[in-house]
């Protein structure tokens, strides 16, 4: 089994396979999984139709679920690659359905939860984020109620190949005004920020959806996003 490191034209094989995965671990997204391919140092490989993941973490590997195909064959190929490497064979991004099927497979296997407080702020209430209702969100109402009432004409749209120029100029200003030093001394900042060109400059292969907000006719922030499972 060869592994290759993730690349943007391997997007539309991945698309393939993560269509499969009901999985609501955002891990399991096109974006995640590519913008991040340098951080994780994410390789992929294809054998018997199975797609098989593994990313690097202080120089260990941990491998993804098989996706597609027979699970138990998935299995079996990468227990021989382990093997073959003389490593351990250890997984990552599980969830719950997940870990049951690899404690069917390998009842001694040690499992353990994610960090609740490392990771549990990315994990939102979706009316309540609709809203911003309730004490929890007050300072993001008020900051909101005051943007209103600061700046009567503003409007959001769809971002669309019309208004793309636009969101790429606005956030490449916004780079420039972090400043170098301030890039040079966050390595997280100025991949983030690269792979978010990134993905603005093949907006349509990424797949996102993405909405920009304007003052007048002046861009001031945007968002993108993917719609993964339900």
């Amino acid at each position: 089994m060869e592994f290759q490191p993730l690349q943007l034209e391997h997007i539309p094989v991945l698309r393939a396979y993560l269509q499969e995965k009901r999985s609501l671990l955002s891990n399991y997204s096109v974006g995640a999984m590519v913008m991040w391919r340098y951080t994780t140092r994410t390789c992929m490989a294809v054998e018997e139709d199975i797609l098989f993941l593994r990313s690097t973490f202080d120089d260990v590997h941990y491998y993804w679920m098989p996706l597609g195909g027979d699970l138990q064959r998935g299995f079996d190929l990468l227990e021989q690659h382990v093997k073959a490497q003389e490593d351990v064979l250890r997984f990552t991004c599980i969830d719950r359905e997940d870990r049951e099927k690899i404690l069917a497979r390998w009842p001694e296997a040690v499992t353990g939860d994610g960090d609740p407080v490392k990771w549990g702020d990315y994990v939102y209430d979706a009316p309540l984020m609709g809203t911003f209702a309730g004490k929890r969100y007050e300072k993001k109402r008020n900051h909101v109620n005051r943007f209103k009432k600061t700046y009567t004409d503003w409007h959001a749209e769809k971002i669309t190949a019309e208004n793309l120029q636009d969101v790429r100029n606005f956030y490449r200003r916004l780079c420039l005004q972090k400043g170098e030093q301030d890039m040079q001394e966050s390595v997280m900042y100025f991949e983030e920020m690269t792979r978010t060109i990134e993905v603005l400059d093949n907006y349509d292969l990424y797949g996102m959806d993405g909405c920009v907000l304007y003052v007048g006719d002046t861009v001031v922030g945007f968002g993108m996003g993917e719609v993964i499972g339900e």
